[in-house]
């Protein structure tokens, strides 16, 4: 079953970790070794007006994956999850 654009372009807090296509993990392109359970790929199926690639998180304590619309989104949500973990503690 293929899933729609409009269901599938969405980033966010709205984005839903259950939707993704599956037949773009065969031309991902990973980029971090398979550390603590997790592992990162860029997807050269969907591309930004700016020409980058979509980029995925998956991990095992996750229930699908996080997609992002370019690497520099993806790093930019990572590190604010890190600034609110030390402003957590």
């Amino acid at each position: 079953m293929s899933i729609s654009d409009e269901k599938y372009l969405v980033y966010g807090e709205e984005h839903d970790p259950d939707i993704m296509r599956v037949e773009y993990l065969q031309t991902a392109l990973e980029i971090s070794d398979m550390g603590d359970a997790a592992i990162l790929l860029l997807n050269p199926q969907i591309l930004t007006m700016e020409g980058e690639w979509e980029a995925w998180f998956f991990a095992s304590w996750l229930p699908g994956t996080k997609r992002y619309p370019s690497f520099w989104e993806m790093m930019q949500s990572e590190h604010q999850s890190f600034l609110d973990l030390l402003e957590d503690s």
